[in-house]
């Protein structure tokens, strides 16, 4: 998002078809699969906009609501890319 509110790009990775098989969202499951697509998901998003990270000029991330396992997954990956490009 720009400094005057235009998004530059929107991604989505669903878990749906990891959680058909348990009636429900099951927490390490979801925490698995945050893992398994965090890196994809952000780099894609970058590209998308037409950006790298190195040209951020901050970095937000969601305490909630969600999963506590989730959103940890999420604040981690902020932190990374916050202090690689600090």
């Amino acid at each position: 998002v720009c400094g005057d509110g235009t998004i530059l790009s929107d991604v989505l990775a669903s878990q749906v078809g990891v959680h058909e098989q348990y009636g429900g969202v099951k927490p390490d499951a979801a925490q698995a699969a945050h893992k398994e697509n965090i890196d994809k998901s952000v780099e894609a998003a970058l590209q998308k906009a037409g950006l790298t990270s190195g040209e951020l000029s901050a970095v937000a991330v969601t305490v909630g609501p969600g999963l506590g396992l989730c959103l940890e997954v999420g604040i981690k990956k902020a932190l990374t890319i916050a202090a690689e490009h600090r």
